[in-house]
């Protein structure tokens, strides 16, 4: 399973995100955008916008599956099914 969270930084929903994947123990790749250089993030926003139609954080990729927000119970779900 590859799980990857698109993060801001200042951002409290993306601390949620990152809080439960923790509690999980889900190995998972973390972008927080506003840290990267300006290249990395550049090319994450562009990213995320083709994922989600916009640039809102946080964005988790599970494998093929998209979460735009926190969404625990959908994260959870999602989590359960991809293992």
């Amino acid at each position: 399973m590859v799980v990857k969270l698109y993060a801001l930084s200042t951002c409290p929903y993306c601390a949620k995100a990152k809080q439960l994947l923790n509690e999980q123990e889900i190995a998972y790749d973390l972008l927080d955008v506003d840290l990267a250089e300006d290249d990395v993030a550049d090319k994450a926003l562009k990213e995320v916008q083709q994922l989600t139609g916009r640039q809102s954080f946080p964005v988790i990729l599970i494998n093929d599956k998209v979460i735009l927000g926190y969404k625990p119970d959908e994260i959870l779900e999602t989590l359960r099914h991809e293992k």
